[in-house]
């Protein structure tokens, strides 16, 4: 059962080094520091097969909309806007609240002459 991020193994990995003894035994390489090329490697690599990343993928085509809204954002000066979402709302037309001011008028005589 999944119980959560999985931080702890992560770190423990990062840790992990071969014993010396196995290294000369075995003839193995030394993992390295804990942001070596190995480690980076074995993480990287499995988090991409787990998510299904395709490591000859092209990331981030120049004609991209990502591509584009960072452009228009790197343009605006990058900063934070705290400028209001301009969302449309439209009220009902006068002609449209009256007809429907006039269906609940009519359901609310049906209901109360029962």
């Amino acid at each position: 059962m999944w119980t959560g991020a999985p931080q702890w193994q992560i770190e423990g990995l990062r840790r992990l080094e071969i014993p010396e003894d196995m290294q000369k035994q075995h003839g193995f390489a030394p993992l390295g520091a804990a942001d070596s090329p190995v480690k980076r490697a074995i993480l990287g690599e499995n988090v991409a097969r787990l998510y299904g990343f395709r490591r000859d993928a092209e990331l981030g085509k120049p004609g991209d909309r990502l591509a584009a809204l960072k452009a228009d954002y790197e343009k605006a000066g990058g900063g934070r806007s705290n400028a209001p979402l301009r969302l449309r709302h439209r009220p009902h037309a006068p002609e449209r609240r009256a007809a429907v001011t006039a269906g609940w008028e009519a359901r609310r005589d049906r209901w109360e002459s029962r």
